[in-house]
């Protein structure tokens, strides 16, 4: 008996307090169970099932039986989880405790399915590990589908930012190493579902490249992107044993994690993932504006934000900014989220029209703000700093932790202002953006944070459109993290043009860096911070 067979008959997911029936052996008492579902209910009607697989992945049966039970079975349980998604994706996250039960129902249901045919797979083989006769499809479509429920369930995890659950790793790993083992993982597999062949090599490696890729550093429409991109990669990346190449990442072989995990290197395989990295390098080489094609194939492409190919790089191990040593404390620190609370705090606790009303009253030079700050209304909210908890930092960021209590509501890409200055002195609030997020089964959050300046002023901006100068808005200046890089200022709003002439306005700040000011007009180069947020950076020409 195989290793890798002998694997595929334990790790099975158990849930507790399951009660009910478990699905029918039989295959015409199973048709009159299902056709029994109360279907107006489809809440009803998913739990059913969960509980009905759930009781019936334990209980022995021929493989065959197990298959045919199971292909019975899903359509229906495919059709309730898509019931369930409608119900949380696209919410706001963190997601209500209704919601959020939804979701973990939709991935038990996918769990339940990989595991049942991953023991399917188990029981259709010979007890040494070998195919019977006339068995060879049955086996392959069995495993084809436990990867594709794996994956599944990896996906739903990914837009809710959080961890997979226990088991879905391991699993996976599993199912493709003994369809390795039998070289069934280049077959081509008919599965409706999916809708027409595929091969298991190419789903297992698909997964593998979105979870290297970092999907917790992506908004949610970003993750279908960067999936089509593993998609497209998944039949050209390899696996090997033994790897000395530079583009390679860990998989595991046997332990519940997922790929790029520290474990030691008789305990892992090789994911070769050269040529998406050519790929991505020879994208943002030719970009074209802010947008960039990465060619998949001879003839086909993807178009791609440039800050998006950016942070794929990044989690693909080729910038630099992930190779700073990492402190590891815990301590609490003062944290702001979006431009406007970060804007009150650092003007001295003004709100906009307080804050613009102070820059008429010093003159500016004769510059005529009352028409702007006049027709301003008071800011929407009061704003309020969180307490968050470092858990470590580098000299590129921060990896923060807010508890559930705080009802924090956070996204990829979003601005968070920090404050490490003890609340009896005066802050100074340093600048960063989220780069990943990860929701905890307690409802706190935790957060990856790149650092993009460590201090920063309040200033209002008015960009010259064309030569026709527009209203006062909320801006940021940012001090460069090295001293041989220019200043720059951080606004909401993309911009379309590149080259962008902008007026800057100051209050009086004693700490600021260089001759105190009150207008400047400079000229500036325009970039989006993040694809899924309205958040621009003027890099000041010099």
């Amino acid at each position: 008996m195989s290793v890798q067979f002998n694997r595929l008959s334990y790790g099975s997911a158990v849930l507790e307090n399951i009660q009910g029936q478990a699905l029918p052996k039989e295959t015409r008492a199973l048709k009159q169970w299902l056709d029994s579902l109360p279907r107006g209910n489809a809440r009803e009607m998913a739990l059913i099932l969960r509980n009905g697989m759930a009781l019936g992945v334990s209980i022995k049966m021929q493989g065959s039986d197990r298959f045919n039970q199971l292909e019975l079975v899903r359509a229906d349980v495919i059709d309730s989880i898509a019931w369930l998604e409608r119900q949380f994706l696209g919410s706001p996250l963190p997601l209500t405790d209704d919601r959020l039960a939804y979701a973990r129902l939709a991935m038990q249901l996918h769990g339940l399915l990989a595991d049942s045919y991953r023991t399917a797979c188990h029981e259709l083989c010979s007890p040494n590990g070998t195919i019977p006769l006339l068995k060879s499809n049955t086996v392959a479509g069995s495993m084809q589908r436990s990867v594709w429920h794996y994956q599944q369930a990896l996906m739903l995890s990914w837009k809710l930012y959080q961890s997979s659950a226990q088991g879905v790793w391991q699993g996976l790993h599993r199912v493709y190493q003994f369809a390795l083992s039998l070289k069934l993982d280049g077959k081509d597999i008919v599965d409706p579902r999916h809708g027409g062949a595929v091969r298991i090599h190419d789903l297992y490696v698909e997964t593998a490249l979105m979870s290297l890729m970092n999907p917790f550093a992506f908004a949610q429409t970003e993750q279908d992107q960067i999936r089509a991109l593993a998609k497209g990669f998944a039949a050209r990346c390899t696996i090997d044993r033994f790897s000395t190449a530079e583009h390679s990442a860990k998989i595991p072989l046997e332990a519940d994690l997922p790929v790029d995990s520290d474990l030691p290197d008789d305990n892992v395989a090789y994911l070769q993932h050269a040529p998406l990295v050519a790929a991505l390098e020879n994208a943002i080489v030719s970009k074209d504006g802010g947008q960039a094609d990465v060619e998949i194939d001879s003839g086909q492409s993807q178009r791609l934000h440039i800050s998006v190919l950016k942070k794929v790089r990044r989690a693909l191990g080729l910038a630099s900014a992930r190779g700073f040593p990492r402190i590891y404390d815990a301590y609490e620190i003062e944290t702001i989220v979006a431009i406007s609370g970060i804007h009150y705090f650092a003007a001295g606790k003004l709100d906009f029209e307080s804050y613009i009303q102070k820059l008429s009253q010093m003159g500016n030079q004769g510059l005529n703000m009352a028409a702007d700050w006049i027709s301003m209304g008071a800011d929407p909210q009061a704003q309020r700093s969180l307490r968050a908890t470092v858990l470590d930092h580098s000299l590129g960021g921060y990896r923060l932790q807010w508890t559930a209590d705080q009802a924090l509501r956070i996204r990829v890409g979003e601005i968070i202002g920090l404050n490490t200055i003890r609340s009896d002195l005066e802050p100074v609030w340093m600048v960063g953006v989220v780069r990943w997020l990860r929701y905890g089964q307690d409802g706190s959050v935790l957060a990856g944070i790149k650092l993009l300046s460590r201090r920063c002023s309040a200033v209002a901006l008015r960009i010259n459109h064309i030569g026709r100068p527009g209203s006062l808005m909320r801006g940021l200046e940012l001090t460069p993290l090295e001293t041989n890089l220019p200043r720059s200022l951080l606004m909401s709003g993309k911009l379309e043009a590149k080259k962008q002439e902008v007026e800057v306005m100051y209050t009086y700040d004693p700490n600021r860096l260089g001759p105190t000011r009150l207008v400047e007009h400079l000229k500036t180069s325009a970039t989006t911070l993040a694809s899924n947020m309205d958040y621009s950076v003027l890099t000041v020409e010099v």
